[in-house]
């Protein structure tokens, strides 16, 4: 009987179309119906599970990141990247608890309570009574031995409490907490484990970030990547889809670590906040050094690497604050700021090369809080002012979050009346964002011939023009 398999007889690039709009699980069968569509079908599935790589700021990630991007099986599917900006605060460890999830941290509990309980019993050593001793002694030596066992009498000496032990730091894997049940001197040290891994990735970023270690190992991986164009910086985590290296330090310290979220910092539960509600203007403050932290780095990384993106830029949770040094040889360093050798404000206008191809232009600035400080004198969102040059081909420009309400402050009526900024705007998107009603009407007048969409939001209300008809009702 002729076969009627008419599938893996069509062209690569054909399966490939199709596997755009399959799912990860449908690739994943396709692939396994046999050897002709795993083949054929490769370019699908890479570009299904690695088009949009996430990745963190710690030394395993980038790591990962860059054996990734040398492999070349896959290299040439990494179209975006998605730095993460997962922090680890040292307030945080504190909030580690010994709950346990699954299988795995069951059984570092089992083996914490364990060598707790074997702890115990070395320092405190069972001592009995000298009758009970005799008695024992006396069964014992009116008992025949029985064939192929010792003839020794039964022993709580340091070699039979060493045995016990060892039977317990040996259980099978399926032992269950009820025959092991934790102690408090047990769950004290699977807490103080999951801290002493906490406080080793923190010191481990701290360290990428202070010796400039982290930029050198991004820009190493956009050396590799040759189909990059798009790069996002965000404050989101998708625990669907975790960022390379993530789920192993969730398995390590038992809870998902938080990012840098200036918004509303929603991956911090509000019992959090209500404890250290003392902490909390600090703890902001370093979510707005962390992300100036991870503009900088990407910015140093992609002038180091000479990439030219051709796609997007977005910088989802900027700070109204971005603080550089003003020259790579400035040796000021303060506790929690990025070194100059990293980014500095002298190399800004060098990557106009990198971004002049850029299409698509997104900020999501955090909003302003009353006790939010500016250090120095430096006004709000100068820092975005000088990165404008560098994107004359954008096309699309989407600005979303709140400005300095209290300082009357709107980048919409400072950067955009200017016919020179953004020459080639197509569409406009600005979402929670002070506008002047001149304003509006002036980037209207100028921009009457590109500009050809513009929506502008705040809250619920969404307002939505083509330019044709937004003039003529401005005229």
């Amino acid at each position: 009987m002729a076969s009627t398999d008419l599938l893996s007889k069509l062209p690569g690039e054909l399966i490939d179309n199709i596997c755009t709009y399959l799912g990860r699980g449908d690739i994943h069968a396709l692939r396994t119906t046999c050897a002709t569509m795993k083949e054929k079908s490769h370019s699908g599935f890479a570009a299904c599970h690695f088009r949009t790589t996430r990745v963190m700021l710690t030394r395993e990630s980038l790591e990962a990141l860059i054996a990734l991007a040398k492999d070349e099986r896959f290299r040439a599917s990494i179209q975006v990247l998605q730095l993460c900006m997962v922090i680890f605060l040292a307030s945080m460890k504190f909030e580690i608890d010994d709950e346990v999830h699954n299988q795995h941290e069951r059984e570092e509990l089992e083996l914490a309570c364990a060598q707790a309980q074997c702890h115990e019993e070395a320092k405190h050593p069972k001592v009995e009574d000298d009758r009970d001793h005799h008695i024992k002694q006396e069964a014992v030596s009116v008992t025949e031995p029985v064939k192929g066992l010792s003839s020794q009498p039964y022993s709580t000496s340091k070699d039979s409490r060493q045995f016990q032990s060892g039977i317990a730091l040996t259980e099978p894997a399926g032992v269950s907490s009820s025959q092991l049940s934790p102690t408090p001197e047990g769950l004290r040290r699977f807490r103080r484990l999951r801290r002493q891994r906490y406080g080793r990735h923190m010191h481990s970023q701290n360290t990428l970030r202070t010796k400039s270690i982290d930029v050198e190992l991004l820009a190493e991986a956009f050396r590799n990547l040759p189909a990059l164009q798009s790069v996002v910086i965000t404050n989101q985590l998708n625990r669907d889809r975790p960022p390379l290296g993530l789920r192993k330090v969730v398995s390590e310290i038992g809870m998902w670590p938080v990012t840098a979220s200036l918004n509303q910092s929603i991956e911090l539960p509000r019992v959090y906040w209500t404890d250290y509600a003392a902490n909390s203007n600090e703890i902001r403050a370093s979510y707005r050094r962390f992300i100036s932290h991870g503009i900088a780095v990407t910015c140093g990384a992609i002038l180091r690497s000479k990439i030219k993106l051709k796609q997007s830029f977005t910088v989802d949770g900027a700070s109204y604050n971005f603080r550089l040094s003003k020259t790579p040889e400035s040796r000021k360093l303060g506790p929690t700021t990025t070194p100059a050798k990293t980014f500095a404000q002298s190399q800004i206008k060098e990557l106009k090369q990198a971004f002049s191809d850029v299409q698509n232009l997104s900020f999501h600035f955090h909003e302003h809080r009353q006790n939010d400080s500016i250090p120095g004198l430096q006004a709000p969102f100068a820092w975005f002012k000088s990165f404008i040059p560098l994107f004359p081909s954008v096309r699309t420009l989407s600005l979303t979050g709140e400005t300095l309400r209290e300082r009357n402050v709107s980048i919409f009526s400072e950067l955009f009346t200017s016919p020179d900024v953004f020459p080639k705007l197509e569409a406009l998107h600005i979402s929670s964002s002070q506008a002047q009603l001149a304003a509006l009407v002036q980037t209207l007048a100028n921009r009457e011939r590109a500009l050809k969409r513009l929506v502008v939001c705040d809250g619920p209300k969404t307002c939505k023009w083509r330019l044709s008809s937004a003039c003529e009702s401005m005229h």
